[in-house]
């Protein structure tokens, strides 16, 4: 679940999708730590 949060939170971000962190969290069960870190270790993965 933190992993998918991760990467809800970066397609927004890359798709200029305005979410934050709990909103994608709450439904989800995830502590926001949690799909932050996910989040950073997506983001290093990435090539542009």
């Amino acid at each position: 679940d933190g992993v998918a949060a991760g990467a809800l939170y970066l397609a927004g971000q890359e798709s200029d999708i305005r979410l934050t962190q709990a909103t994608i969290c709450e439904p989800l069960d995830v502590h926001i730590t949690t799909a932050r870190q996910w989040f950073q270790e997506i983001e290093e993965h990435i090539v542009e």
